[in-house]
């Protein structure tokens, strides 16, 4: 998504998320209705996505095979504030080999 040549991204304004401050990006183009996503400041690290009616935090920060990854994801409805869904990660193994028709990309998402 954010390397396609058809996305366009804006900087949006900063929120405060988990006391510390986050930068914000919108994507369009690619994405229909346009996502904000919020970094933190301090680490670089994806700690929000605000999309459609939802807004998603990730937190507690790991490491995998030299790879840091969010271990949980809380999900909100916007319209209340409330949250929908909780997710977490409890073991992560890496893929020896591609499933076939999936190509490696060396882009990093997190």
């Amino acid at each position: 998504m954010l390397t396609d040549p058809a996305s366009r991204l804006e900087l949006i304004p900063d929120v405060v998320e988990s006391d510390k401050p986050a930068v914000g990006l919108r994507v369009r183009g690619t994405v229909t209705p346009a996502m904000d996503l919020y970094f933190d400041k301090a680490e670089s690290r994806l700690v929000r996505i605000d999309w459609r009616s939802d807004i998603h935090r990730f937190s507690d920060w790991k490491e995998h095979d030299g790879v840091k990854y969010p271990a949980k994801c809380v999900g909100y409805k916007k319209a209340t504030g409330k949250p929908w869904y909780f997710s977490e990660i409890i073991e992560l193994q890496r893929l020896k080999e591609l499933p076939e028709g999936l190509k490696r990309s060396n882009v990093q998402i997190w």
